[in-house]
């Protein structure tokens, strides 16, 4: 997807949590809508920018430190990653 697309997309998507923001009167989603404002605001305050940063710290955290079960796709991703450095 182009810059210009995403950047349309992103900002239709503030327009519309704009106008439900300003449609609810129940606190939590009105809560909601804020935080989702303020993360589109922030995508678009960056893709204008020319860098995208993008937020892990709202990944899943994984119960160990290992993929349990997946020894085989962990030696190929170690092996792609070995081979690029």
């Amino acid at each position: 997807m182009a810059k210009e697309e995403s950047k349309q997309i992103l900002q239709e998507k503030l327009e519309f949590l704009l106008a439900e923001q300003a449609k609810t009167a129940n606190p939590l989603q009105k809560f909601e809508l804020k935080k989702a404002i303020e993360e589109v605001e922030d995508q678009l305050k960056h893709c204008t920018s020319g860098t995208f940063d993008i937020d892990l710290s709202r990944l899943p955290k994984p119960a160990t430190n290992q993929f349990i079960g997946r020894s085989d796709e962990l030696a190929t991703l170690h092996q792609a990653f070995n081979k690029r450095a």
